[in-house]
């Protein structure tokens, strides 16, 4: 209940005004000892500021020796002798030099007594030598992540790892970088693991008051060095520097009771002087502060809770003044921030499900992608057998495998098609395709999971419309797997889970509207000439010009309470953990986008259809988005030579035998730096390379032989099952050189070759 209009508080404020005469000199006395306490404050932030900077400055430099010591000591020769040994087969040979990289890193670390360890690992992890401090306890497990981060860095980095406690040793912090050969191939990782007992010994020179002094702060909230805050308790003063070479900070701070000693004692002497004026005013105060400092205290209490996460404290409204009033009010603004808590929790779990949703839409292209290159070399060889002379009965097999294949293919085609971000750009859209791409990839959970009725009516003569093919399919996903949950409710024994998906050209103005019905059977049409399931709000039919599709279920219907906010973001009916809320909130953004509508009819036990209308392109639009003309069929030009390169073996020697099929002269390459050092010893007309491969990339190739100078530049055609890398596209769309997707027909790949060569 809210109180009425607060009293005035006029007569109090007169009562504590009217002695105010007698505090005039007190009130000096704590003016003057606020001044001084102000000064002194800040006089010591300035030291303990100049403090921090200096330490900051004395880790820097031992930080940057440690530095020093990593790159000087890593460079040695030994090294990389004791490799190319190896390399060459002769082990004893890299056995002494690896005695003398023992010895060498021994020597090292006794002279500078800072290192607790040194270690030289192989590209694999395998310790090569260790240099130790007796004493030193075994590394965890944890220096396997850190060689791993170690090994990833580019030539010329480095790695601190994070402060790790050593039994008998203490805190000591590694440093790692990667060695490389002079071909820039990784060797081994050279880690030192400095002992922080140096810094230590800096910190605690650094001390501030009687109780104050130095630490270091890591982004981990590691602290090294000093007394913490809560230890040494009371307010603190502090100041934090940032060192160059390690995200470290360093504190220095102080406890302010260290400092307030003199300002204490000109404190007490203000109050003894002060009491005599004090004494005067203790009758009309007693009263006075009790009426006014309890709702200021009780509202402090009240903050405090609050901030510290109790939204459910309530502060105990006193009177009706202006206090009272206050005190109402921060109740409502509890009660306001436990509301907005409870649908800030809502929405961080519907959050938290959609980024779970991209994840996996990630990983499926990933999969995808490790799909294409087997299955293109699978398509690839049951073609090259078909082309040539095998029995009958093998012949059928084939074309079993080379079916199945393609079948592979298009499930993998239309995985990434839903995935894909889709782009900017209008194109001319076939909308009966998305709709069979849409089922397509639905079709398992269809007829397998769901044992659903598919009632599928395309209409032949559909008009094209002009948009993004992935978001029209991703619609027709959206729409399809909201009525399988649907019908998920209707239990098999009572009926069969039917669902209808039809294609229609509906006109584009606005009719009368027909008689509200019944839905439709599943697989036929609405009763009535022209009639379609009506709009949900029940506005007139479009008259001419638009592409219509429905999804209509059996399921039980939406509720009458649901109704109106279907297309909601974040809202759903669905058990926790089966929906985000999103899907039908997406549809209608994409459609509307689109320059469509989307609605719905539902009746509570017989189900729901949704409609979705697009604009049909006219025929201006589709002139300038016409599908590009199938080429023409070449013939070989046989006596080129053809470099081919992949690091997929079999897909290697099967576009090499295609090629030699032309008559031309074809060397295959299992690799890009096989690749690149066939490119180098001679000339090539025509280079077929992959663009992603381990060693060397199918890019750096082409950027390779583009820089020779003197010599004429072969003809390229890439290869990939990486087309959604954005790298791979920004290379393509920047070099506009012509490019196969696999897997691909190997007479696609015939008549690319066939046209660059001739």
């Amino acid at each position: 209940m809210r109180p009425g209009q607060p009293k005035s508080l006029y007569g109090k404020l007169v009562l504590a005004i009217l002695p105010l005469t007698f505090l005039v000199v007190n009130l000096i006395v704590w003016v003057q000892y606020a001044s001084a306490r102000s000064e002194l404050l800040a006089a010591i932030d300035r030291e303990i500021g100049i403090l921090s900077r200096r330490a900051a400055g004395t880790v820097d430099d031992l930080l940057g020796h440690r530095y020093s010591d990593l790159f000087t000591v890593s460079e040695t020769p030994l090294i990389l002798d004791y490799h190319h040994n190896r390399d060459f087969g002769l082990l004893n040979e890299a056995g002494i030099y690896r005695g003398e990289l023992e010895k060498f890193l021994r020597n090292f670390s006794a002279r500078s007594g800072a290192y607790v360890r040194i270690l030289y690992l192989d590209d694999r992890g395998r310790e090569v030598c260790r240099v130790e401090r007796s004493g030193a306890a075994a590394r965890g497990a944890s220096l396997t992540d850190f060689f791993s981060k170690v090994r990833a860095l580019p030539p010329g980095g480095w790695r601190a790892s994070s402060i790790e406690d050593l039994e008998g040793i203490g805190p000591v912090v590694y440093y790692g970088r990667p060695i490389r050969d002079e071909s820039g191939k990784l060797r081994g990782v050279f880690v030192m693991g400095y002992d922080l007992a140096e810094l230590l010994t800096v910190l605690k020179a650094n001390s501030i008051g009687r109780r104050g002094g130095a630490h270091i702060l890591t982004p981990e909230g590691r602290r090294l060095g000093g007394a913490a805050g809560s230890e040494v308790g009371g307010v603190m003063l502090r100041s934090a520097s940032a060192l160059r070479r390690l995200p470290w900070t360093v504190v220095a701070e102080a406890p302010l009771d260290d400092f307030l000693g003199p300002l204490k004692d000109m404190r007490n002497a203000a109050l003894l002087t002060s009491l005599a004026g004090l004494a005067l005013l203790t009758v009309i105060l007693l009263f006075l502060v009790r009426g006014v400092t309890r709702p200021v205290a009780a509202l402090v209490e009240a903050a405090r809770r609050i901030g510290g996460g109790d939204l459910g404290y309530r502060i105990k409204c006193v009177g009706a003044d202006e206090l009272g009033l206050l005190c109402a009010s921060f109740n409502e603004m509890g009660e306001r921030l436990v509301e907005n808590r409870r649908q800030t929790m809502e929405l961080q779990a519907q959050l938290v499900q959609a980024e779970k949703l991209s994840a996996m839409g990630q990983l499926i292209s990933a999969v995808a992608h490790e799909i294409k290159n087997p299955l293109a070399a699978v398509v690839g060889f049951a073609q090259a057998a078909l082309f040539g002379d095998c029995p009958p009965a093998l012949r059928e097999d084939l074309e079993r495998v080379n079916r199945n294949a393609y079948r592979c293919r298009k499930v993998v085609d239309n995985l990434l098609v839903f995935v894909r971000r889709s782009g900017e750009g209008r194109s001319r859209v076939r909308v009966n395709d998305a709709v069979q791409a849409a089922l397509d990839l639905l079709q398992y959970r269809l007829s397998k999971t769901e044992d659903v009725v598919l009632a599928l009516e395309l209409s032949p003569d559909l008009p094209d419309v002009v948009g993004d093919f992935q978001q029209v399919a991703q619609v027709l996903v959206n729409l399809v797997n909201n009525a399988c949950d649907a019908m998920s409710a209707v239990p098999l024994h009572r009926g069969v889970r039917r669902l209808r998906v039809a294609t229609s050209a509906a006109p584009s103005g606005r009719g009368e509207r027909p008689p509200s019905g019944d839905l439709a059977p599943l697989g036929q049409a609405p009763s009535g000439k022209g009639a379609r399931p009506p709009s949900e709000d029940g506005g007139p039919l479009p008259v001419a010009g638009k592409v219509r599709i429905v999804v209509e279920d059996n399921g039980p219907g939406i509720p009458a309470e649901h109704r109106a906010r279907v297309f909601e973001p974040f809202f759903t009916t669905k058990e926790p953990g089966k929906g985000t809320g999103l899907g039908l909130a997406i549809c209608r953004q994409i459609v509307q986008a689109h320059g469509g509508d989307i609605r719905f009819e539902t009746e509570d036990g017989k189900g729901t259809a949704f409609v979705v209308e697009l604009p049909a392109a006219d025929e201006e639009e589709l002139a300038r988005l016409s599908l590009p003309l199938e080429p023409e069929s070449l013939p070989p030009v046989p006596g080129k030579r053809i470099l081919v390169a992949d690091d997929e073996a079999d897909f290697a020697d099967l576009m090499a035998r295609v090629m030699r099929e032309d008559g031309g002269a074809v060397d295959a390459a299992h690799g890009g730096a096989e690749a690149l050092r066939l490119a180098s010893c001679g000339s090539y007309d025509l280079v077929i390379t992959d663009i992603e491969m381990e060693d060397v990339k199918g890019t750096d190739i082409f950027s390779e032989l583009s820089r020779r100078s003197g010599e004429a530049l072969p003809a390229f055609l890439f290869v990939t099952g990486d087309i959604f890398n954005p790298k791979v596209l920004e290379f393509l769309s920047r070099t506009k050189l012509p490019y196969l997707v696999k897997p691909f027909d190997m007479e696609a790949l015939q008549q690319a070759a066939r046209r660059l060569l001739s």
